[in-house]
């Protein structure tokens, strides 16, 4: 266990990804939290009986989710402990930005976002691994949430169809009007479940506005 502090970030990471990515790891991080190692592996650690993990394990074979719910289980996906994580195991940029946004999906995931919204605002990456890390919460069956993550994957969710150009051809000048406004009508098209209705609306009161 002393002997991990005068280890670089980048061979911890190494070999908690390594070991990650074994079919059944679970016995050997069982081992690590029992000997505290994980306390000096994952700064700030305070977890407990590594209950998310081991439901995670069942439900992802990816390294990276499975990292997820292990950071997940030890308090460390909150913004101020992640960026600690980051900054002792030298995490790459993209394996950071990953789990920062897999944090900030499963909260909206937590206060009700649909799938769809999810993915539009968070990204199909971030929506899966809140998704997944929802399940391993809340001890759904494996296969069941294996599933639902499948539906996911190909779930379609539309672009917002609209650009600052439209809003000028139907006569609004130029300015900082033009992002409000399609702030704005992109807002309501989201209560609206992306309805291409309140796109028209929106089109149809421009062109009639008075100029």
């Amino acid at each position: 266990r002393d002997g991990l502090d005068g280890l670089s970030g980048e061979r911890i990471q190494q070999e908690l990804l390594k070991t990650l990515a074994l079919p059944s790891p679970l016995r050997a991080f069982e081992a690590m939290l029992a000997g505290g190692v994980l306390g000096h592996a994952l700064p700030g650690w305070r977890g407990g009986d590594l209950s998310v993990f081991r439901a995670m394990l069942a439900i992802a074979a990816q390294p990276d989710q499975r990292l997820i719910a292990l950071l997940d289980d030890g308090g460390l996906l909150a913004p101020d402990a992640l960026r600690g994580v980051r900054d002792r195991l030298k995490l790459s940029q993209r394996l950071y930005v990953r789990l920062k946004a897999a944090h900030a999906a499963s909260e909206a995931l937590a206060e009700g976002a649909d799938i769809r919204r999810l993915i539009y605002a968070h990204g199909r990456e971030a929506a899966l691994d809140a998704v997944a890390l929802s399940g391993a919460h809340l001890g759904k069956a494996p296969v069941r949430v294996q599933n639902l993550l499948e539906d996911i994957a190909t779930l379609a969710v539309p672009a917002f169809p609209l650009k600052g150009a439209d809003l000028i051809a139907r006569g609004l000048t130029p300015g900082p009007e033009v992002g409000a406004r399609l702030k704005a009508i992109e807002a309501d098209w989201l209560r609206h479940d992306f309805s291409q209705s309140v796109i028209d609306a929106a089109l149809d009161r421009l062109a009639k506005t008075p100029k």
